[in-house]
């Protein structure tokens, strides 16, 4: 996840920071607050969807990444004084709402969306010490979709996409799938590759937002 996911954020990162730190020496504190506050805000809003999520965790290690780069954000707001943006109810910060998952066992979707709000305390707790976080511990919304991530009709929004699809080559797709799912695959994705692969089938599932590029 560090090379798909954190190394483009922190290149961005690198960059606000820079422009920030060029608004200071210039004098202009308020420009610097606000490069680094809606570098936060992005952040925040970043969605990360493992389509295979299983019990979560790549989805764990994702929301602990993107949580520590979070704190890293806030601790340069804290340099910078901007006390009152991060005090406010209105702040925004990293949740498990920003980490969805497609699992069809729904014994394995319901432990991955505890695991994802267990590290979401964790790592609440331990960048602001025994503050208690804003949101309920369990929200009402799922962020694990329960269902066939290969026949779903969209997958979710997403910026980054992460994940191990379980893995057939063409000699055992049969009978992974079944000849009924296997003529639905061949069927919904006519791209599919001669390859035929079980991560073939997620790499070339047809996506509408493909387009913007991530």
């Amino acid at each position: 996840m560090v090379p798909s996911i954190i190394e483009p954020l922190r290149l961005e990162w690198n960059v606000t920071r820079d422009i920030a730190l060029e608004h200071i020496r210039k004098g202009d504190r308020v420009a610097a607050k606000e490069k680094v506050r809606r570098f936060h805000k992005q952040l925040c809003e970043t969605v990360i969807l493992d389509p295979a999520c299983g019990s979560g965790n790549f989805l764990f290690v994702s929301l602990n990444l993107i949580a520590s780069l979070e704190a890293e954000i806030r601790s340069a707001l804290i340099g910078l004084g901007d006390l009152e943006y991060l005090h406010n109810d209105q702040c925004p910060s990293v949740t498990p709402s920003q980490f969805k998952g497609i699992e069809l066992n729904p014994h394995a979707a319901d432990i991955a969306e505890v695991v994802l709000w267990i590290a979401c305390l964790q790592s609440h707790y331990k960048n602001n010490g025994r503050v208690p976080p804003n949101e309920p511990i369990i929200p009402d919304d799922h962020v694990v979709f329960r269902g066939d991530a290969i026949l779903a009709a969209e997958w979710p929004r997403a910026d980054f996409i992460v994940g191990n699809p379980p893995f057939a080559g063409n000699k055992r797709l049969r009978t992974f799938l079944g000849t009924s799912m296997l003529k639905k695959c061949f069927g919904y994705i006519p791209t599919f590759p001669k390859t035929r692969t079980m991560s073939c089938v997620f790499g070339t599932r047809p996506q509408p937002w493909r387009e913007r590029g991530k």
